[in-house]
């Protein structure tokens, strides 16, 4: 890849960091570059470094204030995972993602007993796999409000348990796949999932009530970068453009005398 391209890339990172500087539990991109014995190479990454959370007050609204990634379930089965955790009721009840996923609920000592990798998570049998570790979906009764415990634990006004709101991750997020609005599948990079330990003293990771994480980007970060990789895209492309003029002119010098 040209250097040209790696920074028209690079600009394209940054624009989408700005574009989404309002989403919810958006993650910053920067394309990094190495220099190795095989020349230059490039490495998007993000930053999952936690957001600030915002206060909503909506009861459906979680906030990871730490590691991990709520772990929500697609429509053929697969695991998938988001930072966003703007919730709302299904028709009959239950929990879904903004995109319309269900919400994992897993228990506490199923996840104890077992691990996935990547190749069981990609494997053909996902289905029979998650039906022996995920009975249900969490399901809010009508009318009923909802309160989330540090522990992650989801009950009804009255105590009512509903399930527990699971924060996974995995030792290498930086492998994971975006496969849209946030929503994250897990590759041969990432290693195995585990679940995150919430409400605990001295955690890592805390679940907030009635608060969204905001998007972790820098808008003077963004902007400085922006105007740095565009003047810089703009003088090679004046450069290849007096190139191209004297090649031209070689050529026509050259045909003249013939």
């Amino acid at each position: 890849m040209s250097t040209m391209n790696r920074q028209v890339r690079a600009l394209g990172d940054s624009a989408s960091n700005i574009n989404n500087y309002f989403t919810t539990g958006y993650k910053a991109k920067e394309m990094r570059f190495y220099d190795t014995m095989e020349g230059m190479i490039t490495q998007e990454t993000r930053d999952f470094n936690s957001g600030v959370p915002r206060k909503t007050d909506r009861e459906l609204d979680f906030a990871i204030d730490g590691v991990g990634f709520f772990e929500v379930i697609l429509p053929d089965g697969t695991y998938a995972y988001t930072r966003n955790g703007s919730f709302k009721l299904g028709p009959n009840g239950e929990l879904l993602s903004p995109q319309g996923y269900p919400l994992s609920n897993t228990s506490q000592e199923k996840i104890e007993d077992t691990k996935f990798s990547y190749d069981e998570l990609a494997s053909g049998k996902l289905g029979v796999l998650n039906a022996g570790l995920t009975a249900q979906h969490i399901k809010v009764p009508t009318g009923s409000g909802v309160t989330l415990q540090p522990n992650g634990e989801l009950e009804t006004d009255d105590g009512t348990p509903l399930g527990r709101v699971t924060i996974m991750t995995f030792p290498n997020v930086d492998g994971l796949q975006e496969i849209g609005n946030g929503i994250y599948l897990p590759t041969e990079q990432t290693g195995r999932v585990e679940e995150v330990r919430t409400g605990e003293m001295n955690g890592q990771t805390h679940l907030l009530q009635g608060y969204l994480e905001a998007s972790n980007t820098s808008i003077v970060q963004d902007m400085n970068r922006l105007v740095e990789l565009n003047t810089s895209v703009k003088s090679q492309m004046k450069v290849m453009k007096l190139l191209d003029q004297m090649q031209e002119g070689l050529t026509s010098t050259i045909t003249r005398n013939l």
